[in-house]
């Protein structure tokens, strides 16, 4: 397993659930955070701007969260398919 899987292996499943609902309630109060033209501008803030394209924020916030679950799904559909799911 990876360092992250050893990290939580021996959770329960319900404290992991509970995990993650404050990680979400976290993200939602940081982009709440934001007026809309910081999160939606490049510039928004100094740390943004370390990229050759100057990211907005709303951009490092979804390749952050949302964006790695496209390649999850597909690892959790091929997995499946190798073990007839």
């Amino acid at each position: 397993m990876g360092v992250v899987q050893d990290q939580y292996a021996d959770d329960a499943l319900e404290m992991l659930i509970e995990k993650f609902n404050q990680d979400v309630d976290r993200i939602i109060q940081l982009v709440e955070s934001y007026h809309d033209k910081e999160l939606f501008e490049q510039g928004g803030r100094q740390w943004a701007t370390t990229t050759p394209s100057s990211w907005p924020i709303w951009k490092w916030i979804h390749i952050n969260t949302v964006a790695p679950f496209k390649s999850f799904r597909t690892k959790i559909r091929k997995w499946k398919k190798v073990r007839g799911i």
